[in-house]
This record gives C-alpha cells, sequence and structure tokens, in this order.
C-alpha cells in the first residue's frame, strides 16, 4: 500500500512492520491471477511502492519472463525491495518511458483531491494497462484524505480512453490470504478496451465494513 510524499509524512517503520505481511500475501495470490489475464509482460512500475512487494512479485512470478521492476515513492523507504525512484506523487510528474504494466494500490486516496485528474493522467502516460484500487468512503486508515467509490476512478480513467475490468474482485473475495481492501477495490483499466460506459460496482467486503473504525 503506498503512501503520500512527505518529508512529515505520518508513516514511521511500525506503519509498513503493520501492513508488511498482508502486502506480501495478498500479491502472491492477486499477481498470478492479473497476469493470466493480462499475459507476459516486460516490465512493472509500481506508483506508490511503499516498500515494493507488489512490484517485486509481479517481476518475480515468471522468472523466463525477465520483467524488470521499478517502484515510484518518496524518501522515506530505506531498502525497498525493487529498484525505486524517490518522486513527490503529490506533485505531476513523468518518468519518459513506458511500461507494460502499471501497478497503483491504495495510494491515489492519499493524495488531495485536486491532484486526482492529474494523478490519473500520469498512470495513464505509464502504461496501456493499469491495476489499480483505491479507498472509498468510509474505509478508514492512514491521512486518507479523498476516499471515492470506484465510479469516481473509472470516469477519470474514461477520459483517457481506459475501460474498466472487474474480474479480480470476484475471484479474491473469499480469499483468506488477500486484504479487505484490494477485495472491494481493485479494478483493471486498459486503454481502448473494457467497460467504457457504465460504472463498475461499489461493493465492500463485510471484513471491511465491520472493521471498527
Amino acid at each position: 500500500m503506498g503512501i503520500p510524499v512527505s518529508k512529515t509524512q505520518p508513516y514511521s517503520g511500525a506503519f509498513y512492520d503493520a501492513i508488511r505481511r498482508g502486502c506480501q500475501r495478498s500479491a502472491a495470490a492477486v499477481v498470478p491471477l492479473v497476469l493470466g489475464q493480462v499475459g507476459p509482460i516486460e516490465s512493472v512500475v509500481d506508483v506508490g511502492c511503499g516498500e515494493g512487494w507488489w512490484g517485486r512479485a509481479f517481476a518475480d512470478h515468471h522468472a523466463a519472463w525477465n520483467v524488470t521492476a521499478l517502484g515510484i515513492d518518496g524518501d522515506y523507504v530505506d531498502n525497498p525491495a525493487i529498484p525505486m525512484e524517490r518522486i513527490d506523487l503529490s506533485q505531476p510528474f513523468s518518468l519518459g518511458r513506458e511500461f507494460s504494466l502499471a501497478v497503483c494500490l491504495e495510494v491515489a486516496e492519499h493524495l488531495d483531491e485536486s491532484r486526482a485528474e492529474s494523478f490519473v493522467a500520469d498512470l495513464v502516460a505509464l502504461a496501456p494497462t493499469v491495476v489499480f484500487s483505491a479507498a472509498m468512503p468510509r474505509q478508514g486508515g492512514t491521512h486518507h484524505v479523498n476516499c471515492q467509490p470506484p465510479a469516481y476512478w473509472a470516469a477519470l480513467f474514461r477520459e483517457h480512453d481506459y475501460g474498466w475490468e472487474d474480474t479480480i474482485r470476484p475471484r479474491i473475495w473469499q480469499h483468506p490470504d488477500v486484504e479487505s481492501w484490494y477485495k472491494s477495490n481493485l479494478l483493471i483499466f486498459r486503454h481502448g478496451e473494457g467497460r467504457l460506459i457504465e460504472d463498475p460496482n461499489h461493493v465492500i467486503h463485510p471484513l471491511l465494513w465491520l472493521t471498527p473504525r
């Protein structure tokens, strides 16, 4: 789960200690499903990577593919699991290259709403396929400042001709190793493909809904 960039941000080593195992277990379960849908990739960029466990899982899943992985996040992780560029996600950015796949999971809600439109523009500039999730209203969490339903993000991706696909959530809904926020929020956006008219369902996993706030 990624976090916004700031030298005074409220994320400590304890924060990463708390989420590390859930990230690793979730990635191990979800990555094979995503790659089974999108097919072979050559490169992946993990936007808001935190310690980089999702990018690492994509890079390691099929050794014969020789997938290169790059993480993007702020300057507060000492030993990320993948090569990393320190970038302030609260500001528009460009890497000047395209990847096979972009991953941005539970990151966008940490950025001000005024950044949402340009942030999606930055994501679609990175890859033709974006694996995306962001916290919904009432989800709770550390420094969640722009929690929105999936339709909100689908509308922003639609502006760039990226349609949504909701094939992963049903397959992980009862998976014991996947965190409830991924079960509730994870979608795939693809350029020129997927659903460009309807909105994705706003579903809330019971474990997420029942967690005390």
